[in-house]
């Protein structure tokens, strides 16, 4: 399954609701969600509510805790499987891309 979820952290200090919110919603923990974020303060958000972050574009990699780091969304696949989606990521970026 699959979620897009447009909303604003009712204070600075829940910036990880959009992302709490979108897993709640999937009926899943925020563990067994993958985001995929360009954003900074998103990549921090999404981390903070427990998910697994894939970095989008940028010249570093923002956190260590990052499953993923890719320059764009070229070379991503996903197969249809008879057990789910697979998701094919192209090789991630070295620590730091110019």
């Amino acid at each position: 399954e699959y979620f897009f979820l447009k909303i604003k952290a009712a204070s600075p200090e829940s910036r990880d609701e959009p992302y709490l919110l979108a897993a709640s919603r999937l009926g899943l923990a925020p563990a067994d969600c993958l985001v995929f974020e360009d954003a900074p303060a998103g990549i921090a958000s999404a981390l903070q509510a427990g998910c697994q972050v894939v970095q989008m574009g940028g010249t570093r990699r923002y956190d260590d805790r990052l499953k993923g780091w890719l320059r764009d969304w070229r070379g991503i696949e996903i197969e249809v499987a008879p057990d789910g989606l697979h998701l094919h990521l192209p090789a991630p970026l070295p620590a730091e891309a110019g």
